[in-house]
């Protein structure tokens, strides 16, 4: 049971990361089936990887939750695909997957989560998702996978589609720091606008980006 990290903050705020080394059916045997029930079918007869990744990221998620008490969690995903517990609106849930990497984050706030491979490619659409100001002068990669996680976590948060990452969010301009950092986000659609607070982990080459909507 590779769970490769677990970190919890005050607010009942909690995330874990879980490192995939098993088959995907040892996976989903050991997942609680509360949190694989929005499985659909053709999740099973598509790519082994993206399922397993799918797996790996319900698995990370399980681990936030105390199955001792007999409690029978389970995650739906709405119309927009946000995931959410049933009978549990007050807890807030988002998951994320990358190769063999997924995370998963509890919070009582809306929250959003994000991991991604680092890699060069990202310069060459730096310039669709952040401004000249967020993205500032000679930035690395893992800045800017910082700013587009970001963006992908305060999407999640959000829960609706139709936001344009460049337009709609924004980062506070922040020096990337390699043992993990912070700073604010701002999202505003129409007559909304919400600030997030913005944390980010380097781990295995791999981003972790959290975003938890401030009240």
């Amino acid at each position: 049971m590779p769970l490769l990290l677990k970190n919890k903050y005050p607010e009942e705020v909690e995330w874990s990361i879980w490192l995939k080394t098993e088959s995907n059916d040892a996976l989903f045997d050991s997942v609680p089936k509360g949190f694989t029930a929005d499985l659909k079918p053709e999740d099973w007869t598509g790519l082994p990887g993206k399922l397993g990744e799918r797996l790996a990221a319900r698995a990370a998620l399980s681990q936030l939750f105390d199955h001792s008490s007999g409690a029978k969690w389970q995650m739906y995903k709405c119309s927009n695909g946000k995931p959410h517990l049933i009978a549990s609106e007050q807890i807030k849930i988002s998951i994320s997957h990358s190769y063999d990497l997924a995370a998963a984050i509890k919070a009582p706030v809306d929250c959003g989560i994000d991991i991604q491979a680092v890699q060069d490619k990202i310069f060459r659409i730096q310039s669709k998702f952040a401004t000249h100001k967020e993205i500032g002068s000679n930035p690395s990669a893992a800045h800017l996978h910082v700013l587009w996680g970001a963006k992908e976590a305060m999407y999640k948060a959000f829960g609706k589609r139709g936001l344009d990452f460049k337009a709609d969010m924004y980062l506070e301009p922040f020096e990337y720091q390699p043992n993990g950092g912070a700073t604010l986000g701002v999202l505003t659609q129409e007559e909304t606008t919400l600030y997030f607070e913005i944390q980010y982990l380097a781990i295995r080459n791999q981003m972790l980006v959290w975003a938890l909507q401030k009240n």
